[in-house]
């Protein structure tokens, strides 16, 4: 049987809520190269209208969806549930209306909402959130915590202050207060009680289950140290 490998150190970084636009960015880039390549191979070297507003309700919806997480907590699982069928319902509703599959049902008809947006539109929101995301991920390469088996390491800016705190007598707590959060990147938050010092709180922290184990494992190998010197014969 193979053998844990030890953990020697454990980084910590905590990102804004604006890091879950990546589905945003992921669909703006897709709809774009679609887009494109439907332009180039249509007759008219343009978009087909009634693809373009299909297009343009799909990011629309997702758009709605990534803002829904950013500003609220779904903790309950059974609500999450809940908003993805009102989404999916409501994704099928449009379509179907806009291929036309609400004539001749009587009655009134509905208004057209034309949100079409043009190849360029998704352009411009690709290169605008992935410029964002990216100064993000710079950031924090020089803004996190390190922990290691005598102590932490924070690091604050190109030419900001170090802080180091002694790993004595750590405890830490992991919460996973949103469940889209937890699926979009694994996130949660941590919250560690170091012996001395301030209580350091980190939200949206990537990863949190995998940070909680190799927390767990070095937290344990530095107890059994200070066991082991606890015990020795003066």
């Amino acid at each position: 049987m193979s053998q844990q490998k030890a953990v020697h150190e454990i980084l910590l970084r905590s990102y804004p809520k604006i890091i879950f636009l990546w589905p945003t960015l992921l669909c703006s880039f897709s709809i774009w190269i679609i887009g494109m390549i439907m332009s180039m191979v249509s007759p008219t070297g343009e978009l087909d209208p009634t693809v373009s507003v299909i297009l343009a309700w799909i990011w629309v919806i997702i758009f709605a969806s990534n803002l829904f997480v950013m500003a609220f907590d779904f903790q309950s699982t059974k609500f999450f549930v809940l908003i993805l069928a009102i989404v999916a319902v409501a994704l099928i509703l449009v379509i179907v209306y806009l291929m036309g599959g609400f004539e001749g049902l009587g009655g009134a008809q509905l208004p057209s909402f034309n949100i079409s947006m043009s190849v360029e539109f998704y352009f411009a929101t690709t290169i605008l959130i992935f410029v964002i995301l990216g100064i993000i991920w710079l950031s924090r390469r020089v803004d996190y915590y390190r922990i290691e088996r005598n102590e932490i390491y924070h690091r604050n800016g190109f030419l900001g202050k170090a802080e180091r705190i002694p790993t004595s007598s750590l405890t830490f707590e992991k919460e996973i207060p949103d469940v889209f959060e937890y699926i979009l990147l694994r996130a949660g938050s941590i919250t560690i009680h170091p012996s001395r010092g301030k209580t350091i709180n980190l939200t949206t922290v990537p990863n949190i289950k995998k940070i909680e184990k190799n927390l767990d494992q070095l937290l344990s190998r530095i107890t059994v140290e200070v066991d082991d010197t606890d015990k020795t014969p003066v």
